[in-house]
């Protein structure tokens, strides 16, 4: 069974989505712990889509692409690159968001 596992895991594709997952649940629970919280919708959406980000660089980093940066130097050019392309999902979604959120008040 371990090496059925660890055979499984050692597929890039598989690693990828196994910790995109995560990273999605990453999301959606501190989103939904900081409206228990009562921390405004935009708020509390816009800092899940961060922790999100940041927790999603450093598992693809270290457990899918393995990256070998040994420096704080050397994770600093992949990092912003990183950011940079998330951003715009980031815009999307924060978009996405207060759009729907609107749609709802107008509904109600």
């Amino acid at each position: 069974m371990k090496k059925l596992i660890l055979k499984i895991y050692g597929n890039d594709v598989i690693r990828y989505v196994f910790w995109g997952g995560l990273t999605t649940l990453v999301n959606l629970v501190s989103f939904y712990l900081m409206r228990l919280a009562d921390v405004p919708l935009m708020t509390a959406n816009v800092i899940s889509i961060i922790l999100a980000i940041l927790f999603a660089y450093v598992v693809n980093s270290r457990f899918v692409f393995h990256d070998h940066c040994e420096t704080l130097i050397d994770h600093i050019r992949p990092f912003v690159k990183f950011i940079s392309a998330r951003l715009a999902t980031m815009v999307i979604e924060v978009g996405g968001v207060w759009l729907l959120a609107v749609a709802w008040d107008l509904m109600i």
